[in-house]
Parts: structure tokens; sequence; C-alpha cells
């Protein structure tokens, strides 16, 4: 379907001409994610090419051990390994996203053909799968994009009830890995969300031997892929005792109020008819699509012959409300989310329960997909073929252009090109376990406060040495000590406790640094050894000395 590959270059537009100079930051409010996500994929080419050696131990939050479990690995973006040898880490990031975006229309059209609705139908969801309102609406976070391998999951899934074997079972597991790989949030809510509706999309076949068998099956190459994986998150974890505060979980869950408007350009919202506030986030998936998801959840409920997928998708689509709101769904100190973090590995550690709603999203386009597909058989027998088809169109037409996503913002990346840049220099004349910094340190503990972080580690993928900082889903306490004596830098704690992280080099941006700092930059000689000046980008490259016996 050449409609899939050209809708990613056309909603994304003009990256495919800076592929190498720019990246999308969507409505984030800084570019801090996508840098960082940059430098998750240098790093799996970077141990790739060293046959995965310490692929667990990145080079960020010197000398904390097991740092790259603090946060998704992404080993599927192996895939684009060889654009990071050949070209950049910005190009493979970009190509990556673009290829996401086409693959979950591809897989969209699969599951809908799967599910029996007419091709244009199918054609029309599976560019209502490439255009969700909620992967635009997070096209910043690199991990969210691939819906891909949740909707090969299900698709795989439904084959597997129509007539399970072996091989099904082989591809269900295949397909529930690359889910986890491709995205841990993903993977992990969608574990919730089959236990709950798998059993009823079986039906009766899960009488049958064969159906165990099946499920067996899947169930082990599953664990085989995910485990390597889900062992080592929950090991290093575990052993920094991680886990979200209650209060955050709970102001990152949705409400009612948040399904009231879609993220993009939208026909209608309910919020503008009713004038109702919407809530703090835009869930919505498209009026016109709940319109013709009810329809088709109505519809196929009182077919017989459609009655356990429509029951699956509308079981599917309001588990995935439920859990996205699990904190306020429940009574006194109870609620579900409580219940699943005490009941299901891995919760404690979820912060964002409201990205539940792209499963949502995803059931509603399934579900209307299914409504339209009664719309057109009811026409096929009520007028004639023509009329059925042009009706049919233009309904669909409707469906999927009620939210068109807006053209994400996009930001230049840092240009790196320039031989006399400082991270080359650093490349060039340092040992590859020279422990590095940036002063000023990091200062604050929100993303735009971290975005010189996530630079900083964008230019480790020139320098390749060790950071005693980092950005993460998890902040070790080592560095959140540190920053704290920071604050006072140079001081001698400040100084001693570099030391003590063994830190050699020192990046000083001239343009960052306060007032007291600039004052007193000429007095560091006795701490630091100004052993490069990058005049360009107005940055020092110190070296710290020894301490005085």
């Amino acid at each position: 379907m050449l409609l899939v590959v050209a809708l990613p270059l056309l909603t994304t537009r003009p990256l495919i001409t800076s592929l190498n100079q720019s990246i999308i930051v969507g409505p984030q409010p800084a570019a801090t994610v996508p840098l960082f996500n940059v430098w998750t994929i240098w790093w799996n080419a970077n141990r790739l090419s060293h046959g995965l050696a310490d692929y667990w131990q990145a080079p960020i939050f010197h000398p904390t051990a097991g740092t790259f479990a603090f946060s998704e690995s992404q080993p599927t973006t192996w895939l684009v390994a060889p654009l990071v040898w050949l070209a950049s880490p910005l190009t493979a990031y970009n190509v990556y996203l673009l290829g996401s975006l086409s693959l979950n229309g591809w897989f969209g059209y699969r599951l809908l053909r799967q599910l029996d609705c007419a091709d244009l139908i199918a054609m029309a969801g599976g560019v209502m799968v490439l255009l969700l309102p909620f992967v635009f609406w997070q096209i910043a976070v690199l991990q969210l994009i691939p819906l891909w391998g949740v909707l090969w999951t299900l698709l795989t899934l439904d084959q597997l009830a129509e007539a399970p074997s072996l091989k099904r079972g082989l591809a269900l597991g295949l397909a529930f890995g690359a889910t986890y790989a491709l995205c841990n949030y993903y993977g992990l809510f969608l574990s919730v969300l089959l236990a709950v509706c798998a059993p009823c999309l079986l039906g009766r076949s899960w009488l049958s031997w064969r159906t165990w068998g099946a499920i067996g099956v899947s169930l082990v190459v599953a664990a085989l892929l995910t485990a390597p994986i889900v062992w080592t998150q929950l090991h290093y974890l575990m052993q920094h005792q991680f886990q979200r505060p209650a209060a955050t979980v709970d102001r990152l869950a949705a409400s009612w109020r948040d399904y009231l408007i879609p993220y993009g350009e939208a026909w209608c919202s309910p919020a503008d008819w009713f004038g109702v506030l919407p809530g703090r986030w835009q869930l919505s998936p498209g009026t016109i699509k709940i319109g013709l998801a009810a329809f088709g959840l109505l519809v196929g409920l009182f077919s017989s012959g459609h009655r356990r997928r429509t029951f699956f998708w509308g079981l599917f689509l309001i588990s995935s409300l439920l859990l996205a709101s699990a904190t306020k769904v429940g009574a006194g100190e109870w609620n579900l989310q409580s219940l699943l973090v005490e009941h299901w590995p891995g919760f404690a550690q979820i912060r964002t329960p409201y990205r539940f709603a792209v499963f949502a999203q995803l059931a509603t386009v399934v579900l209307a997909a299914l409504g339209l597909q009664s719309i057109y058989r009811w026409l096929i027998r009520s007028t004639t073929p023509r009329t059925a088809f042009g009706l049919t169109a233009l309904l669909t037409l409707a469906a999927t252009t009620d939210v068109l996503p807006r053209v994400p913002h996009r930001t230049d990346v840092p240009e790196i090109a320039d031989a006399d840049h400082w991270a080359f220099w650093l490349r060039d004349h340092s040992s590859p376990d020279a422990v590095v910094t940036s002063i000023p340190f990091v200062a604050g503990t929100s993303e735009r406060d971290h975005e010189v972080t996530a630079t900083a580690m964008f230019y480790q993928t020139v320098h390749h040495r060790p950071l005693v900082e980092g950005y993460s889903g998890f902040f070790p306490q080592p560095f959140r000590d540190l920053r704290k004596l920071m604050e006072t830098f140079p001081d001698r704690e400040s100084i001693d406790r570099l030391r003590s992280h063994n830190v050699r080099y020192c990046i000083v941006d001239r343009i960052r640094l306060s007032p007291d700092q600039r004052e007193y930059r000429d007095g560091w000689s006795d701490q630091l050894l100004l052993r490069y000046a990058d005049e360009d980008r107005q940055v020092d490259v110190y070296e710290l000395q020894p301490a005085a016996n």
C-alpha cells in the first residue's frame, strides 16, 4: 500500500528533507525525550557492533550499574543499526519513526481484513490507525509510536481463535515478544488486556487440547523473548527500590473529561456541543469514529456471526478505559491501580496509566470499521451496488478525516560536523574510560531542565565517554545526591564528589554559566585545567586535577 508509505511523509512534512538535521518534538515543551531516544538508538547500535557486550551497562549515571534498565531499551531499533553506522543516529531515529507509522497502517489494514472488512473499509481503517490522535499527540516519545506490535498480536490472536494450531501459537508468541521489545509500556498493558479479554474471543475452543497446545506454545515463546528484558529490568529497578509515588500516578490517570476532545484538527467535539470544560489530556479518537463504533458494537452484539468478536472488542475498549483511570476506579483506599501494583509485576514502576487510552482509541477504530461494514452490508441489500459503495465511501471518508493530525513541531539538533567541535577533540584526546560531566550541572527535575542532559547524551554519540549525569525513566540516588552538591560548584564538596565519581573532564558551557561562576571561572585553575577551547560554541574542556596530597 503506497498510501501507508506516503502518509507518514505527508503528516511529518518536511522531515523527509532533513533526516540528518531535524527532530520532531510535537507538543512537548523541550527536545529532551527525542534526543534521549536518539541516544538510545545509538547505544543499541553500539552494543550490537560489540556482540551486545555490557548491553545494560549504559555509559550514563557513572558509576551506577545497569542504567540501561532504567528506561525503555527498545532492542527493535537494531533494525536501523546500519543507518547509525553508515549515516547517523539521528537519521536512524527519523527513519525508524516513519517506518513505525507505516507499519501501524499496514498492520491495521491486515487486522481489519482478518475481521472480514471489505478492502475499502480495511484500507480506511489502516489509515485511521496510522493517524491515531494519541500517536501524534505522543509523537516525541518514540517508543509509543510503533503500535504495529500490538496490532500484530491482536491479528494473530484472532487467527488462533479461528483455527488453533501450534504454528499460530508460535506467531502469537513472536508478536507479543515484538510488542514488549518495541514498547515495554504497551507490552505490559497488553498483557493485562489479553488476560481479561482473550478468553471471550476463544469461546468454546477453550475446551480443545489443540487450543491449549497453541496457547502453551505462545506463552513459552513470549516468555523466552521477553524474559531477558523483564528479568534485568526488575533486577535493577528493585535493587534501587524504584517505585512510582501513588500521588504521581493518580495525577497522570485519565478522567472522563479527557475524552471530550481529540488531539488534532477535528470537525467537532462534545466539549463544544455541551459547553463542558475538557480535561487535561486530549484522548478522544474523534466524534464520528465514536458514533460508528457505538453502532458497530450494538449491531455486532445482536449478530450471531459476529457476536464473539464484537464482544471481545467491546470488552477491550471498556477495559482500556477503566485501566486508563485505574486510580479512580475503586472505593475507599482500594482502587484498580493498587490491585495491579500488588499482583502484576511491573505496575509498581508505571507512571502514566492514561497511556491505556491508546488501546481504547484502537478499539474504537476497529469497532467503527465493523460499524461501517454493517452499514455497507445493509446498503448492498437495500440499494444498488454503486449507491452502496458511494454512500459507504463518503461515510468512510468522514470517519477517516474527522480528526487530522497537526503538522508536528520540529527543531534542528546541534550540528557536530565541524572537525573543530569539542566532542571530536574529546574523542581524540582522552582515554575511552575518561568520565565526563557538564557544567553548569542540570539543576532542576523537569523535562525542560533535562534538555541540557539529553543534549550532552547526544554529544556522547560522538565522543563515546561515560557521563556522570544522564536522563532516563528513573534517576539513581547517587546522581540525585550529586545534583544537590553541584548547586554550589566549584566548592570543595562538589569537586570532591566529582573526584569520587572518577570524573576526568568537565565540559563548560560559558553561555549557561551563572554570573558567580563566570566571575570565578578564572580562579578554577587550582582544581580545573583548561585543555581545549571551542570558541565557535563557547564551550571549554577542563581536566579535573587530582586532589592535593
